[in-house]
């Protein structure tokens, strides 16, 4: 897919233009800041942002995807103040599925985010605003959370780019938690570019890793893909083939699929002991409420355990996988973008098995704490987007936005 061909526009048209936004159609945004808030001067000077309504900011309540009510927040948090201090604008909160626990963006059902390509099919969650509010022109760039895969998956959807970040390399003080040994935050944005210097600003501890120079093609995860699905992949490490990178054919099935069990524990666990008392039941539906309380049972002991399994995991990866190459390259999910009502589980058509199914190639870079670059390479068979993965070595998160960055570039995409 290729990205408008114009350049940005400049600043100020980018400010004038949020003081005056365009309307949304799209339920992305859930509250709209004007004037913007943050007055600081610096490398994001006036570029205004959009952040999932997770995040603590000074005089409001984050609704965390269920109209939460409670006392205002004191002070921003660490992620907001790093932003407004090196000069950008916050433009409002994005809408998110409920506590950031759906992987469809489907719900909540009367007023879920629109996929702008085509709104019968789901935006992905559950950074779903924050995905649609980039994708429909609304902002340049977006924050959203990612604990099994909610910023990658509205990418794939949505047909933009995003970063997830390296477990730990962005300060959680004052965001919503939902399995805190997994919780990253990640962004959005039309490309890589757009990312890399609101990614520098926020990970002032991460220093630029060296070259991805071998990407290890994940072979066998493609025999596990829909057709239009294997064939963007193809198309994707061509294209990485082009911009001088060595590709070079590796298997990870076994190892991300062996992730599945302790990572819910650990999700299960830990977002029930976080949120398994909450009573918003205006908010939150039975099927929710259900699948929240599933891990009540589980004990930190238990927890602990399958954390354990996960670092065993990661250092089988290191050593079968990255000892060999420098990044791999993946889909971001295995099915084609998925009607809204398949996701519904008040719906006939729901499918379970596809609703696990989008998480299935996203969870296990979580479980090992990794960074992942997801970008549009092709569509499916419904003239949907499709959307790769880039995952790297802890630490790696400019190493791989380079990789893209120069893919981006090679290829003439352009942020709006």
């Amino acid at each position: 897919m290729s990205g408008a061909p114009n350049s940005a526009p400049d600043t100020a048209d980018r400010v004038a233009s949020v003081f005056d936004p365009p309307a949304d159609n799209w339920h992305a945004f859930v509250e709209r800041f004007s004037p913007l808030l943050g007055e600081s001067e610096g490398p994001l000077t006036r570029i205004p942002i959009a952040l999932k309504d997770m995040f603590d900011i000074a005089g409001r309540t984050a609704g965390w995807g269920i109209g939460r009510a409670g006392a205002p927040a004191d002070v921003d948090c660490p992620f907001v103040s790093s932003l407004k201090e090196a000069g950008a604008r916050i433009a409002g909160m994005t809408a998110m599925t409920p506590l950031a626990y759906e992987p469809s963006g489907a719900i909540p059902k009367d007023k879920h985010p629109l996929n702008p390509i085509d709104p019968a099919r789901i935006c992905g969650g559950s950074s779903s605003g924050s995905a649609v509010a980039v994708a429909a022109g609304l902002v340049d760039i977006a924050a959203g959370s990612d604990t099994g895969g909610s910023v990658r998956i509205p990418a794939h959807c949505c047909g933009i780019t995003s970063l997830k970040t390296t477990y730990g390399a962005i300060p959680l003080e004052g965001v919503m938690p939902l399995a805190s040994s997994l919780d990253t935050i990640g962004f959005l944005a039309k490309s890589a570019a757009t990312i890399e210097p609101f990614a520098r600003a926020a990970m002032t501890g991460v220093s630029r890793a060296a070259e991805i120079v071998r990407v290890g093609m994940a072979r066998d995860v493609l025999q596990k893909t829909a057709p239009s699905i294997a064939a963007a992949c193809h198309k994707g490490a061509s294209a990485l083939s082009n911009c001088g990178k060595s590709i070079e054919a590796v298997e990870i099935l076994d190892l991300i699929e062996s992730c599945d069990e302790p990572f819910f524990v650990v999700l299960q666990g830990e977002a029930a002991a976080a949120h398994g008392d909450c009573n918003e039941t205006g908010a939150i539906d039975a099927t929710f409420l259900k699948r929240l309380r599933k891990g009540l049972s589980l004990g930190r002991v238990e927890i602990n355990a399958a954390v354990d399994r996960l670092h065993e995991f990661e250092k089988a990866f290191e050593t079968e996988i990255f000892g060999k190459v420098d990044a791999v390259l993946l889909p971001v999910m295995p099915i084609e973008t998925p009607r809204v009502e398949e996701c519904d589980p008040i719906s006939p058509a729901f499918s379970a098995q596809r609703l696990y199914a989008l998480s299935a190639f996203t969870r296990f870079v979580n479980a090992m704490g990794y960074p992942a670059v997801a970008f549009p390479t092709g569509r499916d068979s419904n003239g949907m987007p499709v959307g790769l993965q880039l995952v790297g070595r802890r630490g790696y998160d400019f190493a791989l936005l380079d990789a893209v960055m120069a893919l981006q570039e090679r290829s003439g995409w352009r942020p709006l």
